[in-house]
């Protein structure tokens, strides 16, 4: 289906629709959740749709409980995913456009049920969060045509510059990795790792995008320092004073608008891959621009709370 890229350029993006069998017995016609999913990695095999069809994406339970609750449901792969491009991982405005796409897309298919009346739900985790979030903010804007009633957003990765120093090193050090090569496909000139990448770099982004899917690529990179993989061993801090990097960075920030609809945000008080603290401070701008915002927390770390959150979230 067509879409828009992050910076306003046409693309093309590939997602798959799921109708339950069975009538749905609420009120009115049956719901939609546009699903945006988390990382996924970012080889082309990866694509959720792939996956999907497969019975292997770690996602199915989630998108199972929707399924079961009798909505309807949209999981668009991500801008780059079956293109064979490069994924576009974490360029918020892409990820948002493609997940509001799909549901104009979905109307299209005579046997799914779906029109433009239908009353639609946002739901994501992670990347899906931001994703989530970011739909949110643009929907006015980008389309408005769409019934949008409410927005469910977790372990959102709100500020890329905390966020960064928190991945960096740590347990979670592979989501910074592909943040950096996703953000370099939407902003090549901006992140420009052909110039800023060392050799042992370039061959880690090629070992990561030809073949790794999201827990291949945990493991290989858990503990990996950024500094390791650039031109000079240049350190984290000193590259995100980059201009232009910085700017781009700040551009993927979550909070400048408010989200028209309800929205349930939340978190894992023990998340080793995204700060709390980050998305609690989008939480507060969101609410002092008198948006209908509830915030609830999970004892979890961060894979268990995506999980947990389930019923509250279809609740």
């Amino acid at each position: 289906y067509h879409s828009t890229d992050a910076i306003g350029n046409p693309n093309q993006v590939t997602g798959t629709v799921v109708v339950p069998e069975a009538q749905w017995s609420g009120n009115g016609e049956r719901p939609l959740i546009s699903y945006a999913v988390g990382t996924h990695g970012l080889a082309q095999r990866c694509a959720p749709s792939l996956q999907m069809a497969q019975g292997t994406d770690y996602e199915n339970a989630n998108i199972r409980a929707a399924l079961q609750a009798g909505y309807a449901v949209v999981i668009t792969d991500n801008p780059g995913y079956t293109t064979g491009d490069t994924p576009s991982y974490m360029a918020g405005k892409a990820q948002a456009h493609a997940a509001l796409d799909i549901i104009r897309a979905s109307t299209q298919l005579a046997d799914s049920g779906i029109t433009s009346a239908t009353r639609t739900a946002i739901w994501g985790y992670s990347q899906g969060g931001q994703t989530a979030s970011w739909a949110g903010e643009r929907w006015k804007d980008y389309a408005a045509d769409i019934n949008l009633v409410a927005v469910a957003a977790g372990g959102t990765p709100a500020n890329f510059f905390d966020t960064a120093h928190y991945l960096n090193a740590s347990t979670g050090s592979s989501f910074l990795l592909q943040t950096v090569i996703g953000l370099d496909a939407q902003y090549p000139t901006e992140i420009d790792l052909d110039n800023r990448a060392n050799a042992q770099g370039k061959t880690e982004i090629a070992r990561v995008t030809a073949d790794q899917c999201v827990f291949d690529t945990l493991f290989n990179y858990m503990n990996k320092d950024l500094a390791e993989y650039t031109v000079g061993n240049t350190p984290l801090d000193t590259l995100l004073a980059i201009p232009e990097v910085n700017a781009t960075l700040a551009e993927q920030a979550l909070g400048s608008k408010r989200i028209e609809v309800p929205l349930y945000q939340y978190h894992g008080t023990a998340d080793e891959f995204i700060p709390l603290d980050q998305h609690l401070a989008l939480k507060k701008q969101y609410c002092h621009k008198f948006g209908n915002v509830t915030f609830d927390v999970f004892p979890s770390e961060h894979i268990v709370t995506q999980f947990q959150a389930a019923t509250p979230v279809l609740s």
